[in-house]
């Protein structure tokens, strides 16, 4: 006796199949079940079938499917009680295969015997009959569907692994082989099945895996595979003895540890499998934090209107979408020296030592957000809160105010939009080049209140201020003319730096006199410098000392850029440099 929802909606009662029909009569269970246990008031179990009418019509029609399903549901374990707010459909784990599905997948994640492990996979991945709540397209159920799916995908990974950690390379090849067809930009995927063709003795299939993922990441996001990936490529040309079956694939507690102990299926690290354990004591020791009280502040990302975004461009496509985020949102975490700590939904939680780190790496995320979204055919808006304050960190979360604090101001924020607490902006506002911003004093939920919220602008101008270099700047009276190849070579290259986020080097050369430096000067001048900071040095042939451009680059910046601004040069920035060598030198 069960119900069904991972493929078309099914009630089995003792004597089998029960037959329920009527689009929203079943949609009306299916709804109950994704939300068991929870108290639902009459007016959102009409909003949820319907098309916002919520009426008294609407609410008798409600009544009547739930007096019809009150003569199904006894059949198969399945209790609705009516409350004075709401109806509470009360129904065992047990009796619903999604729920049994995640228990037996948490369960694998916990077994140290990799066949127990193995067939608790199997068995799980077994009730799965095809798409999660596949006849539904309310929000609702594309919600929970887009979930159960990233579960699944879970389990599949973590199968995998368990065929390389038992030496079943071939098997793990075949079954990742059509798991990287179904999702080509999956970073994880291709990990496995680099390792598992390694392993396999085919180091060839290995980087061509490797290349097919870096082509799809440039075509469809414009991004470069994470360095973990890009570490394993390396390892895998280097023939590191530690990738060969039977060794740890893990080295100096990174790589392939902190990526994939992203999943949502891992425990801690000594119930992982041996080549990606004690990952979490990793993440950790990247945030410099230990089991028990820390002092961090917390970010989590949130995207706007994804569930629409589902129902307008398919799960494919939002997919797609979620891991380019997903990737900005991890890059800029790395370059302040913050730690996802988790997924949550379509968003991250992230945490920092620092509140400037935390608010420069959200100020990074919009950033790149906004000037990607330029060039994408969906725009893409995420909302941002930022925390502060004491936290208990425990082998796989991080609990505590700041954390709930974050995702309320998550919540309150518009896309687009910065929201952080008057802690954050009395810690940070010192060293940030932020310019925080009080939007009023509101009520959070749960939290005693009411609470100071301040905004943050972004991008963040902390190079606004810096002139173009006198080098560069002074005009000449004899007109630029019979560059413009080289010149529109240059512009291309700026702008797929920066539309990448990737930095990139260019070099001009040729014999002196042939104007290398004209050139430079005039592509310099025609860069966005309110956005952008130019710099410039140079080589002289005759007194010249080590590292001399670096040297002007710094004494021009330091000597016009703010306080604020220059407490940040640790952070990667949008910096255009360019270097002309003196005019006798005959190349550069």
């Amino acid at each position: 006796m069960e119900f069904r929802i991972l493929g078309p909606l099914e009630v089995v009662g003792p004597d089998g199949p029960i037959t329920l029909r009527g689009a929203k009569r079943r949609g009306l269970l299916a709804f109950l079940l994704v939300h068991r246990g929870q108290v639902i008031p009459a007016d959102r179990l009409a909003d949820a079938l319907g098309d916002g009418d919520s009426g008294v019509g609407a609410l008798g029609t409600i009544q009547t499917y739930l007096s019809q399903l009150r003569k199904v549901l006894p059949q198969v374990g399945g209790e609705l009680v009516t409350q004075p707010s709401g109806y509470l459909f009360d129904v065992a784990d047990d009796r619903l295969d999604a729920a049994r599905f995640e228990a037996m997948v948490r369960a694998a994640a916990a077994e140290t015997d990799t066949g127990s492990r193995l067939r608790l996979l199997d068995g799980a991945l077994a009730l799965w009959r095809g798409s999660a709540l596949e006849e539904f397209s309310w929000p609702w159920a594309l919600g929970e569907r887009a979930r159960l799916e990233r579960r699944r995908l879970d389990a599949l990974s973590l199968r995998a692994e368990t065929r390389l950690e038992r030496g079943e390379h071939l098997e793990a090849l075949s079954e990742l082989d059509t798991l990287t067809e179904e999702y080509p930009l999956d970073e994880r995927l291709c990990a496995l099945r680099m390792l598992a063709a390694y392993r396999a003795g085919r180091q060839a299939d290995a980087l061509r895996a490797f290349q097919q993922l870096r082509r799809n990441l440039a075509e469809e996001l414009g991004v470069e595979p994470g360095p973990e990936l890009v570490d394993l490529e390396r390892r895998m040309l280097d023939h590191d003895p530690a990738l060969r079956a039977g060794g740890s694939a893990r080295r100096n507690g990174g790589g392939l540890d902190i990526e994939f102990a992203r999943s949502g299926v891992a425990t801690d690290g000594a119930d992982a499998a041996p080549e990606y354990g004690d990952a979490l004591q990793n993440i950790r020791a990247a945030t410099h934090l230990r089991l028990g009280l820390a002092t961090v502040a917390v970010l989590i990302t949130d995207i706007v209107g994804s569930v629409a975004m589902r129902t307008n461009l398919g799960d494919h496509r939002a997919d797609e979408i979620e891991r380019w985020h997903e990737g900005i949102v991890r890059k800029a975490v790395a370059d302040y020296q913050g730690t996802i700590v988790k997924r949550l939904g379509d968003g991250a939680m992230a945490v920092f030592t620092t509140a400037t780190d935390a608010v420069a790496a959200a100020a990074a995320i919009q950033t790149r957000l906004g000037r990607e979204n330029r060039t994408q055919p969906t725009a893409l808006q995420v909302r941002i809160g930022v925390s502060a304050g004491e936290v208990i960190v425990e082998a796989d979360d991080v609990r505590g105010l700041p954390p709930t604090e974050a995702a309320r101001l998550c919540a309150r924020a518009e896309g687009g939009q910065i929201l952080t607490t008057q802690l954050v902006e009395s810690l940070a506002a010192a060293r940030s080049a932020a310019a925080f911003r009080g939007v009023g004093v509101f009520d959070l939920k749960g939290l005693p209140g009411p609470v100071p919220l301040y905004e943050v602008p972004w991008p963040i101008g902390v190079t606004a201020t810096v002139p173009l270099p006198e080098q560069l700047s002074a005009r000449n009276e004899i007109a630029f003319v019979g560059r413009r190849l080289e010149h529109a070579t240059l512009v291309d290259a700026w702008e797929e730096a920066r539309r990448s986020g990737q930095f990139g080097t260019v070099l001009v050369t040729g014999e002196a006199g042939a104007g290398k430096s004209r050139l430079t000067a005039e592509f310099a001048r025609s860069i966005d410098t309110g956005s952008h900071t130019v710099l410039y040095g140079s080589c002289d042939e005759v007194a010249g000392y080590p590292f001399q451009p670096v040297a002007e680059w710094l004494r021009h910046y330091l000597a016009h850029a703010s306080p604020a601004a220059v407490g940040m040069l640790r952070a990667p920035s949008s910096t255009a440099a360019a270097t002309s060598p003196a005019s006798r030198s005959a190349r550069t």
